[in-house]
């Protein structure tokens, strides 16, 4: 009889423990989801944020071109970057 109780305990025991690792891998699994939805949307940010720096890195580089140098090229290609800017920006913006 002491053997049989034993016995069963340690099926009751083993039962418990499984589905404890049950809850736990669900709970896991769950804050393994948030934590890849966090990073998804950390990437995106970084993502839009190097857009933006771009595009004012194309404006900014069209503004010093056509303020230091006189050159009918040179100020076409600089109206041509800050429209690439500008429109970079706008490509960002709808992109988000």
């Amino acid at each position: 009889m002491v053997k049989s109780n034993l016995k069963e305990n340690k099926k009751k025991n083993n039962a418990t423990k499984l589905i404890k690792n049950n809850e736990n891998t669900k709970k896991n699994e769950e804050s393994l989801s948030r934590l890849a939805l966090r990073r998804t949307n950390y990437a995106h940010e970084r993502t839009i944020l190097a857009f933006w720096r771009t595009s004012l890195s194309f404006f900014l580089f069209g503004g010093a071109i056509i303020k230091f140098f006189q050159n009918e090229l040179l100020i076409i290609v600089g109206i041509i970057s800050i429209l690439f800017g500008v429109l970079l920006f706008f490509y960002s913006i709808t992109k988000a």
